[in-house]
């Protein structure tokens, strides 16, 4: 530890002690996430003074970035602090380590714990201690730009494989990739400290685990054991799709399963998220939960379609814009959660459909919920939490090690290293495509069986003729009288196909404008065998649509 000179002469403004030899700077802080610091602690010193404000935070952030163990870390372009519950082991049971948002009062108090502020006194011409400036702590709230204040990436909770197949088992903060693993046994999880079991016999151990689900094909059996996996591969990926559990009925066990995959991810039961039909709430939901660093976001009992722009960053970007609840801030965070969603008879739409893994599970009985069974699964989980974590790990371990082998199954973009994580080791022994279950929710993708229609109608009415957007109106709005007075659709077919794609949030909307932006939505693509593109302009220079063959 490096002693401090408490009466260093006043010689320049933003002066720190403690970094004579480029060493760490040490506290004695309580534990990782802990606030005390020993009244005896060799804090490092700034001293503040006017006119050299830029100085002084850059010396602030240097400090942070080599305070060991850090107590600020920043979250992209937000600052945070760390909350974690192995500083609180009465409190693990119900808290979950979170990332705090700091706001300028609770930066300031963290500033005056890792450092020791100080301003020169000319009447004892002398520096004497202060507090840090509020002024001081909001400029360096509202930078937005640290060269040195580590990044939290994620947090985890149970140990996380990268994809060069080291292990994250020692809890406290992963320098090298920004993981933040909380909640870790004093001496780390070691899940490798006596090898890794034989790959084989590890799957026959999950299988055994999960054999009271009621899997509706050998696929979906896989797709559960991937969905386990993930949440121990997720907090050290940029990109992981979307694990859903869908069933025919309530009480199948959906959330049985969510509820094992929270006991493996974190030791608890992890907190549920309600779906919002509204798009833009049901994105503050989410913008909340990715702010806080919950490691494992749990949609539970999906009663609507499941779609949105913000699902569809989570799952694929590295990084989300998000806005904090209450504020109109913009921050740019890590976007690193393990997203799952429950639902009966579950609907995924748009391009939501190719970022998931689907799970699905048919009880065959009418009062699935009265069914008994040998164990309490999660109960189980729970027991065994530490080997059923031992054996998920052991199978990509395994893999990796055997080199990656090909296993012949196509290519599943944007994911690719979740990919060769989890997939391609469940292929690699034997087990069914864990991907194979979401063709059926993208067959039924809404969006795509109203795009289906349309292109089909079109075809048949129109055949290879160039229309335009108003054009295509009028010919599905035309009626002719029948003998009752009455009046009928000349054809019901386009007619019922064009109103389903001209929708707004408002409801459906029946005109040339609606119609344009929904075909130049499609524009390229290829629907049963059919393609929408554009054929030039009009004589008035209106876009014109035809509808070929692909």
């Amino acid at each position: 530890m490096v002693a401090t000179n408490r009466n260093a002469p006043a010689g320049g403004t933003a002066r720190g002690a403690g970094d004579e030899h480029g060493g760490a700077l040490n506290g004695e802080y309580s534990s990782p996430g802990g606030l005390e610091v020993s009244d005896q602690a060799v804090r490092p010193e700034v001293e503040v003074e006017d006119g050299d404000l830029h100085k002084i935070l850059d010396r602030i952030d240097e400090i942070l970035g080599r305070s060991d163990p850090p107590v600020i870390f920043r979250k992209g372009t937000v600052l945070v602090a760390v909350i974690d519950t192995a500083c609180r082991p009465q409190d693990q049971e119900t808290n979950a380590p979170s990332s705090m948002v700091l706001t300028t009062a609770g930066l300031r108090d963290r500033l005056n714990r890792a450092i020791r502020f100080k301003k020169w006194d000319g009447r004892q011409k002398d520096t004497k201690d202060i507090d840090c400036p509020m002024p001081v702590a909001q400029a360096f709230r509202e930078r937005g730009e640290y060269r040195h204040v580590p990044e939290v990436t994620a947090l985890a909770e149970a140990p996380v494989l990268l994809p060069n197949g080291r292990i994250i088992e020692q809890g406290g903060y992963d320098r090298h990739t920004g993981i933040y693993l909380a909640g870790a046994p004093e001496q780390g999880f070691e899940v490798t400290r006596f090898g890794d079991p034989d790959p084989e016999d590890s799957l026959q151990y999950l299988r055994g685990v999960l054999e009271e689900f009621p899997f509706r094909t050998p696929a979906d059996e896989s797709a559960a054991i991937a969905a386990l996996l993930t949440v121990l591969v997720s907090p050290g990926l940029t990109a992981v799709p979307l694990c859903a559990f869908n069933a025919e009925s309530p009480g199948v066990g959906k959330s049985t399963g969510v509820r094992c995959i929270g006991i493996t991810a974190t030791g608890r039961h992890i907190s549920a998220l309600g779906w919002s039909r509204d798009e833009a709430e049901a994105e503050k939901r989410i913008h909340g939960a990715v702010l806080s660093g919950d490691p494992v976001l749990n949609i539970d009992n999906v009663e609507s379609a499941l779609f949105g722009q913000a699902l569809c960053q989570l799952t694929s970007e590295p990084k989300i814009s998000v806005r904090q609840l209450g504020g109109s801030a913009l921050f740019t965070v890590p976007a690193r959660v393990a997203l799952y969603a429950t639902g009966n008879n579950l609907v995924i739409k748009g391009d939501l459909t190719r970022r998931v893994i689907v799970c699905r599970l048919y009880s065959g009985v009418e009062r699935p919920e009265q069914r008994t069974f040998k164990r309490d699964i999660v109960e189980y989980v729970r027991r065994h939490r530490q080997n059923v974590i031992r054996h998920l790990l052991a199978i990509p371990r395994a893999y990796l090690a055997a080199g990656s082998p090909d296993v012949k199954i196509p290519a599943f973009g944007s994911f690719e290293d979740w990919d060769r994580l989890v997939r391609r080791p469940l292929v690699w022994l034997g087990m069914e495509d864990p991907r194979a279950p979401a063709e059926e929710i993208r067959a039924e993708d809404p969006e795509r069986q109203e795009l289906r229609a349309l292109l089909q109608a079109w075809h048949a009415h129109f055949g290879r003729e160039p229309q335009t957007a108003a054009e295509v109106i009028r010919a599905a709005t035309e009626t002719y009288p029948r003998m009752d007075g009455s009046t009928a659709d000349d054809a019901p077919e386009l007619s019922e196909a064009v109103a389903g794609v001209c929708t707004t949030r408002n409801g459906p909307k029946m005109d040339a404008r609606t119609l344009g932006y929904a075909l130049r939505r499609h524009c390229d693509r290829i629907e049963s065998g059919l393609r929408l593109e554009r054929a030039g302009n009009s004589r008035t220079n209106v876009i014109r649509w035809q509808v070929v063959e692909a």
